[in-house]
């Protein structure tokens, strides 16, 4: 009698979780468009908090010829993400999901590349993977927390942030302790070994003034050493994340804009310093006193923003 009972009520548990599953899954069918005709190539996701490590993707669909998408939605997913290189990024809410999803183009959409320098020590070399560096900085995939994302998103679709080149260098000219004071020799070290180096596709644009055509110099150059990030630990014998503007070593009159980093820096420092970078150093910080009414605090990325956000 057990032994009929048993798979009889596995069989009926097993077809509750299934019309459980069901209940709670939404299938959403819609449409985007350039507000005439549909628009394929679209990518359509739920709009969720981005995370370091997630442990999975949200679901991505992306728009046939005719601009359709299909996705399973979650019922606590009410925004939707639609976006397309050279088409405005947007974020749409439910209410508006039984309709055409319109988008706009975005006629300013640049891609920029990021020159990546990881500069071991003799007596410390990198710990973090070159994978795991890569998806925290580059990754354009959904639900993941990178700076490529970040930018994508804040400038609404209109930077996208692509690797270079990733180039891995060696020191034994700065042995330990290393503390901020010396971190322009040991940039000033890597801009030495870069004297020559064809910049190709890594010189996208005019630093100073944003304009879509090369300068001679890397459009983001990051340089990334070992080790914990003094902003978190507050440890003097760990090195702070910096924006510099530093003159070349071989031509002084010539300045490189670069970010000094290291492999554990939370996210939100990365973005604060490449803003920093961007226009070369024409974004300014905004820390004020706390009890400064006219402070941003935790609502701006240039403030204590940098610390409230994607790095979980």
């Amino acid at each position: 009698m057990t032994s009929r009972i048993r798979p009889a009520a596995a069989a009926l548990s097993g077809f509750l979780l299934v019309l459980a599953a069901s209940a709670r899954a939404e299938v959403l069918e819609g449409r985007v468009t350039d507000g005439r005709r549909g628009l394929p190539g679209v990518r359509v996701y739920p709009d969720r908090q981005p995370r370091i490590s997630p442990a999975g993707d949200p679901p991505l669909a992306i728009t046939d010829a005719e601009g359709r998408f299909r996705l399973d939605l979650d019922p606590q997913d009410t925004v939707l993400a639609v976006e397309k290189d050279g088409w405005r990024r947007d974020l749409v809410p439910a209410t508006e999901w039984r309709e055409d999803i319109p988008l706009k183009p975005e006629s300013r959409h640049r891609t920029e590349s990021v020159f990546i320098v990881r500069l071991d020590f003799t007596d410390e070399p990198s710990q973090l993977p070159d994978g795991a560096l890569r998806e925290l900085v580059f990754s354009r995939r959904p639900g993941v927390a990178s700076a490529a994302n970040y930018l994508y998103e804040v400038s609404k679709g209109a930077l996208s942030l692509v690797e270079g080149r990733f180039l891995s260098l060696r020191s034994a000219d700065h042995p330990a302790p290393r503390t901020d004071d010396h971190k322009q020799a040991m940039a000033a070290w890597v801009l030495e070994r870069l004297q020559g180096e064809n910049l190709g596709a890594c010189d996208r644009l005019d630093n100073r003034t944003g304009a879509l055509k090369p300068d001679g110099k890397p459009d983001h150059l990051w340089i990334i050493t070992p080790g914990a990030p003094q902003s978190l630990t507050a440890d003097e014998s760990h090195l702070k994340a910096v924006s510099l503007l530093l003159p070349l070593p071989w031509n002084r009159a010539r300045r490189w804009p670069l970010l000094f980093l290291t492999e554990e820096v939370p996210l939100g420092n990365i973005v604060h310093e490449a803003f920093h970078a961007m226009g070369e150093h024409r974004v300014d910080d905004l820390y004020l006193d706390c009890d400064d009414p006219l402070t941003t605090g935790i609502w701006d990325l240039m403030d204590a923003g940098q610390y409230r956000g994607w790095d979980r």
